[in-house]
């Protein structure tokens, strides 16, 4: 019964013009159809927190660990799409040389205007379960809008 009530309040709030109230965008991301590579489309309430669940589309891909060692990544470009590329690019590359599965990301510093980030990576010693050869500026999107970031990114496989 309740239910239906908010229900109709709804329909008639769309009705008469008004907005209904908007809930917190949550963070998360999802794969999307590609015809030779991995797609993934993150989002979050914001760019760090989309860029996190880009990272964390990315971990999905490469294996399961528990983390018990880290280590930091600090990269820079000259646009925020650009640094979409060339943070996860490094940090592929760090887990390779390291032969680290990443489960986490934690952003230590950021700097909007200079484009520039440092985070720090957790993950445990191991091989990758499957790889990813690289990050790709192929269909790379960062759309920002009101309370909410969206990024579209393509790993090579």
């Amino acid at each position: 019964m309740e239910k239906k009530k908010k229900e109709k309040k709804r329909a008639s709030a769309r009705s008469a013009g008004r907005k209904t109230p908007s809930r917190p965008v949550r963070a998360g991301f999802r794969f999307l159809e590609h015809t030779a590579d991995i797609m993934v489309q993150a989002w979050g309430p914001d760019y760090l927190s989309a860029l996190g669940q880009a990272a964390k589309a990315m971990f999905s891909v490469l294996g399961e660990a528990k983390p018990d060692e880290s280590f930091e990544v600090e990269e820079s470009a000259s646009k925020r799409d650009e640094l979409v590329v060339s943070l996860l690019s490094r940090i592929l590359a760090e887990c390779d040389a390291r032969e680290i599965v990443a489960s986490r990301m934690e952003v230590a510093e950021y700097d909007e205007a200079a484009a520039r980030i440092r985070v720090k990576i957790f993950g445990a010693r191991s091989r990758a379960r499957d790889a990813i050869k690289a990050v790709t500026f192929h269909r790379l999107e960062v759309k920002e809008g009101k309370g909410r970031c969206t990024i579209q990114v393509v790993f090579d496989v």
